[in-house]
């Protein structure tokens, strides 16, 4: 995760650490586990809801030990919560989601954005899911490959195939679909017309020429 977080917002390694650390830069202060002061009496009023109610958009609520570690995720800087395959963990990935989404919003913050990311693109499909299902606005970022899978690259042959075709959800959620919807993108039409020169001027037999 923190490679990506370099990637997007093009932070070093050591900005994000002072960052997350309470502006030290010091990795030690991460096992200290403390609390972000001031957000106890902000949190009571999520903590009812954490443990007790089944948030809409999924199958079921939390169990007493996901609802804990929700709840104290939401009062740290940095929180490892690891489990064996099949536990729960994405579910509850999602879930801490929106309750970070509810818990920005308690708090104010008008840029309430939240960066999800995960190990696999199947992981990563699952949770979006789960927070279209929610009610939240979800903006599914791809990978290189993926996207030249549904948009081929003439000079760059896709060489593997993902293991299951995107749904019609995970387009409408996905950026590269997004930015070619003219419903919702001003300059969709000229990168349609792009998309369209380059498999005009770039066919299979004058590529292998080129």
């Amino acid at each position: 995760m923190a490679n990506t977080l370099c990637k997007l917002l093009n932070f070093k390694p050591k900005s994000i650490l002072k960052f997350l650390c309470c502006n030290s830069g010091n990795t030690n202060t991460i096992p200290l586990n403390r609390s972000i002061e001031n957000l106890e009496e902000k949190i009571q009023k999520l903590k009812e809801k954490i443990h007790n109610d089944c948030l809409h958009g999924f199958e079921h609520m939390l169990n007493a030990g996901q609802a804990k570690q929700v709840e104290k995720a939401l009062m740290r800087k940095v929180t490892l919560i690891q489990g064996p395959p099949g536990t729960g963990k994405s579910y509850m990935g999602a879930q801490l989601a929106c309750y970070f989404h509810e818990f920005n919003r308690l708090l104010g913050k008008k840029d309430n954005k939240i960066l999800y990311c995960g190990p696999t693109n199947k992981a990563v499909n699952v949770v979006a899911g789960y927070l279209k299902n929610a009610g939240l606005r979800v903006l599914r970022v791809f990978g290189t490959n993926a996207e030249e899978e549904d948009f081929p690259n003439p000079l760059k042959p896709v060489s593997q195939k993902l293991a299951e075709p995107k749904s019609e959800q995970l387009k409408q959620m996905s950026l590269h679909f997004r930015i070619r919807d003219v419903r919702s993108n001003p300059y969709a039409e000229e990168i349609l017309k792009y998309d369209k020169m380059f498999l005009h001027f770039f066919e299979y037999k004058d590529f292998q020429n080129f």
